[in-house]
């Protein structure tokens, strides 16, 4: 059986008035057993979705700590956002 590491990255920047974040983190996966189709479905939607909590958190604490108001960024679909970056470049989706 292949092993693939895969990185993910994900990325906030937010603005609301005074107050300015950019937060980038990533993450290193270990993917073994994938088709190609497969293994992009685990790193733009997967991935995602497990990193993508913790920089939410990132961000309303450092705002928090900074003396702001606390500020919670709102869910992110990652499927729907990868199905609709393969329905944007014309390739076929997995049911």
């Amino acid at each position: 059986m292949r092993a693939r590491h895969g990185w993910t990255r994900t990325w906030a920047s937010v603005c609301a008035g005074s107050r300015a974040v950019e937060l980038e983190q990533a993450g290193q996966f270990l993917v073994r057993g994938l088709e190609e189709q497969a293994l992009g479905q685990v790193l733009n939607i997967h991935c995602p979705t497990v990193l993508f909590p913790y920089a939410r958190e990132t961000v309303d604490s450092v705002l928090t700590r900074g003396g702001f108001p606390p500020l919670l960024l709102p869910p992110v679909n990652f499927e729907a956002l990868y199905r609709q970056a393969l329905e944007q470049r014309g390739k076929p989706q997995d049911a």
